[in-house]
């Protein structure tokens, strides 16, 4: 196995952890001293289609892309085959049809798994019908995610891609943060109780803030960040506007924090471990030839039952602190009572010195 060390600059980071849209993988524009832009968003197919692809309605796109009836050949969950009910559908701006196992609703009752062993989990199999494939596709297989059935999936973002022709067996351990939220240093935010707000997770609020630098900067929004509709989307195809999108993730990333989009308050984690091999063919004896097959088999169970929680807490709570300034006062009140009455009493016993000292010298005085 071959190790990779990448050198990084010993300079703290500025900004936002942005993340880039599709377009980036297509084209970057690039602007030199004599301010002249070069790039490849003009004629370019792989952009016209984009164009397209976001112009059309979530119908639309649902209809064209994969059907995820067709995509889902096999699904066993804890040996059992997995009822309809818990496949849920959705549109994807980037990977089109999707679809979540297990999601969190107010119909059906949450699958849980009580044992270790791929057996016990969940097991899918795939048809990626690969020759339906467009040519600007870079890579064949399908994208995954494991992710808290509370949680919106963010495949842009997150997930593996699993290779067809390759049975993936991916084991996984639970692990859940707790952050605190203002006026401790993280300043956690729990973004599900901000639907108000419509920003479901901190990379949501993150694009949405891109949205809105670019609305202000270049008078449009980026279409495949695909947060918000409700704007003037620009033209991939335009080198103004292109590079004025680039110009704005450049400008968030290096002027330092500008999106007010802090670290949710519980982020639930899940640590994979993947290994892969190749699936037989009809013929036992041989193997199939990736990735020229079009099936794909993924096998998620629980590794390990035990749960890691990493809780912040603060070092004193409310009742703790007032119980110890309590303490405190009542220290320092006994103390000063104590002083006060023994400096009352010196006092009192000079004042009787004092008396009997006078009362005496007159006496005598007057005696002689």
């Amino acid at each position: 196995m071959a190790g990779l060390n990448i050198g990084i600059p010993n300079e703290p980071f500025k900004g936002e952890p942005l993340r880039f849209s599709e377009r980036q993988d297509l084209y970057h524009c690039k602007k030199y001293k004599n301010s002249s832009i070069i790039s490849q968003a003009e004629n370019n197919p792989h952009l016209e289609f984009l164009k397209k692809w976001y112009q059309m309605g979530e119908d639309q796109r649902y209809v064209e892309g994969h059907d995820p009836l067709q995509f889902i050949q096999e699904c066993t969950f804890n040996g059992k085959i997995c009822s309809k009910q818990y496949l849920n559908n959705f549109s994807n701006l980037r990977y089109g049809n999707c679809v979540t196992f297990n999601k969190k609703s107010n119909v059906v009752k949450l699958l849980k798994s009580s044992k270790t062993g791929f057996e016990n989990g969940l097991i899918l199999t795939l048809y990626i019908e690969q020759h339906f494939y467009m040519a600007s596709t870079s890579t064949i297989g399908a994208s995954i995610i494991i992710h808290d059935p509370d949680d919106i999936p963010t495949p842009e973002e997150k997930g593996y891609i699993l290779a067809p022709g390759y049975e993936t067996v991916i084991g996984i351990k639970q692990t859940i943060l707790k952050r605190l939220p203002a006026p401790y240093q993280d300043q956690c935010v729990d973004y599900k109780a901000r639907s108000e707000e419509f920003t479901r997770s901190k990379d949501e609020c993150i694009r949405k803030c891109i949205h809105m630098r670019s609305l202000v900067q270049c008078g449009c929004i980026d279409p495949t960040l695909g947060v918000m509709s409700d704007f003037k989307p620009c033209d991939l195809s335009n080198n103004t506007e292109s590079c004025c999108l680039d110009d704005v993730l450049e400008y968030m990333s290096q002027i330092g924090p500008t999106c007010n989009c802090p670290l949710p308050c519980r982020s639930v984690l899940y640590g994979e471990e993947l290994s892969k091999s190749p699936l037989r063919s009809v013929n036992p004896d041989e193997f199939l030839r990736p990735p020229n097959y079009d099936l794909v088999r993924v096998k998620i169970f629980y590794s390990t039952l035990e749960k890691h929680v990493y809780e912040q807490r603060p070092r004193w709570e409310i009742w703790e602190f007032l119980s110890i300034l309590g303490n405190e006062f009542g220290l320092w009140l006994g103390s000063s009572l104590a002083v006060f009455v023994e400096i009352f009493d010196r006092l009192l016993l000079f004042a009787k010195h004092a008396f009997a000292y006078f009362f005496f010298s007159f006496k005598r005085k007057i005696a002689s």
